[in-house]
């Protein structure tokens, strides 16, 4: 966009939302007739989960293309929810072919937790360079970065490279998590491995929660399967924003788009995304170069001239004055 004097206006920051705990087409309906023009503007896409077996899934998409028939969508299709369904191979060929149709974008496929034997590395591997919909979908998998044992995550890595390998992957999905070392590493390990696999086109997102009571209250009493955040972000609400921001920060410098898993209902809760959003839109940390031990990821080199420095010390007050208002938001 451009202003009457004809200079360049910076692009307002957007993220992704998870449509979380809509439970059927009417909610699905409602939600697409109040909160998305309130909201558009601050996504850049929506997706919907598959939480539990029978979700008409490719029905609830049909109901957000005819409210807005230009939003960039993507189903979750998960191999432990979609069983019954014939062997697993041919239906999901199957739903993809019926996706392009129904106007998706992107099929994330996940194996769910405690899923099936046949799991996603094995489904891609039997579809290897056989897309189901080539050049019509985009075919995405989950990565953990912040699983809690270094084992776990080379368990993790070699996961992604197998699926990598297949030629069909063109998204690459972040975990939760709080640990803004792991997720530097993690999405520099996922654009390496890109690299090395031909996958040059391949778009990362990350996911982060909205900072609430509601949620931090569940994420300590009842964390999602694999999901693992520390002491500071459980401790209290602005403990939560505050890491928050900071994967904000990882995610912008490592190229990641973020996507937000929390509800987002009335008002309030796009206010308070947009909040969240414009503190991001205020920070630029690279953290490619930043070698994967050192921790925090987030560090400015020093300039060479005394104006420079100048410089820096003002970017970083604004930052801090972005922070402070967003912490202040969160904890009315």
């Amino acid at each position: 966009p451009k202003t009457n004097s004809g200079k360049s206006m910076p692009s307002m920051a957007t993220c992704r939302l998870e449509l979380m705990g809509l439970p059927n087409a009417h909610a699905y309906q409602r939600w697409a007739g109040s909160i998305l023009p309130r909201g558009s503007h601050l996504l850049s896409g929506i997706n919907i989960p598959n939480k539990k077996p029978g979700e008409p899934l490719l029905d609830w998409a049909r109901v957000l293309q005819e409210a807005a028939c230009s939003t960039d969508l993507c189903v979750h299709y998960s191999l432990k929810h979609q069983r019954g369904q014939g062997h697993p191979v041919a239906a999901f060929q199957r739903f993809c072919w019926q996706a392009v149709e129904a106007g998706v974008s992107r099929v994330l496929l996940v194996t769910g937790p405690r899923g099936p034997t046949l799991d996603a590395v094995a489904v891609l591997e039997q579809l290897v360079n056989q897309h189901p919909a080539p050049g019509q979908l985009r075919l995405g998998v989950a990565f953990n970065a912040c699983l809690p044992t270094e084992g776990a995550r080379e368990i993790e890595r070699n996961r992604l490279i197998r699926k990598l390998m297949t030629g069909l992957i063109e998204d690459v999905w972040l975990n939760c998590g709080s640990d803004i070392a792991l997720l530097g590493e993690g999405a520099a390990f996922i654009h390496r491995a890109a690299k090395e696999s031909a996958r040059a086109e391949l778009k990362v997102f990350g996911s982060v929660l909205l900072p609430n009571e509601a949620q931090l209250q569940q994420m300590r009493e009842r964390p999602w399967n694999g999901v693992h955040f520390s002491d500071e972000y459980l401790a209290s609400l602005d403990g939560m924003a505050r890491v928050t921001v900071n994967v904000l920060e990882v995610f912008k410098g490592a190229s990641v788009e973020p996507i937000v898993e929390s509800k987002v209902r009335t008002d309030s809760d796009l206010s308070k995304l947009q909040q969240l959003l414009r503190v991001q839109e205020g920070t630029t940390v690279a953290i490619h170069k930043v070698p994967c031990h050192e921790r925090p990821v987030q560090r400015w080199r020093r300039r060479q001239s005394l104006q420079q420095q100048w410089q820096e010390q003002e970017k970083g007050q604004e930052q801090e004055q972005r922070r402070q208002s967003l912490y202040s938001k969160f904890s009315q």
